[in-house]
């Protein structure tokens, strides 16, 4: 009850940016599409953790200067660790990562160039797969995401992306990305 009555609070206190946002100028450009490099950290609560790279592609839908919706998508390379006291060595790869996202933003504008700080709220699914010892298993999971990032337009068009998201948050381990990329918007 008390993380629905948070989520509702602060929703309440990013929609009312909205008529602050408003009174920016909008430029007419509502969609966008981007990629990005990222590392994603996987830290299970036993073993060590997971250090992967890989390409995240993203695309949005501005519906106000304030307020979007965006979804992530997203693979990885494998990472090699052990696992147990350093015994068994794991290779781990996300096959899959990838959110859908209300973005809040606050937008902080002037002549030469403009920057959009957000906040990202959704939810995320993820596919991995684990081998060790010639066995290979896959397994799933979805849940509640949240992040924060900063656009920075060098154009009215085009922006360098940095971004932290915290794709899920389980009893057992976390996966958490940060980001640099660049998004285009049309």
């Amino acid at each position: 009850m008390s993380l629905v009555r948070s989520v509702l609070t602060v929703s309440l206190l990013l929609a009312s940016t909205h008529t602050f946002a408003d009174k920016i100028t909008r430029l007419n450009y509502d969609r966008s599409w981007g990629a990005g490099l990222w590392s994603v950290s996987y830290t299970p609560d036993q073993g060590n953790s997971f250090t992967m790279q890989g390409l995240m592609l993203r695309a949005a839908y501005e519906f106000s200067p304030a307020f979007s919706v965006e979804g992530h998508l997203g693979t990885t390379e494998e990472d090699t660790s052990t696992t147990f006291g350093g015994t068994v060595p794991v290779s781990l790869r996300i096959n899959v990562l990838g959110g859908v996202f209300a973005k809040y933003s606050w937008i902080y504008s002037q002549k030469q160039g403009w920057a959009r700080f957000y906040g990202l709220l959704g939810m995320s699914f993820v596919d991995v797969q684990a081998e060790g010892q010639g066995i290979t298993a896959n397994d799933s999971d979805s849940g509640v995401s949240y992040g924060v990032g900063l656009d920075l337009f060098g154009s009215d068009r085009t922006a360098i992306v940095l971004e932290w998201v915290r794709y899920l948050e389980k009893s057992n381990y976390t996966i958490d990305t940060p980001m640099v990329g660049v998004v285009r918007r049309f």
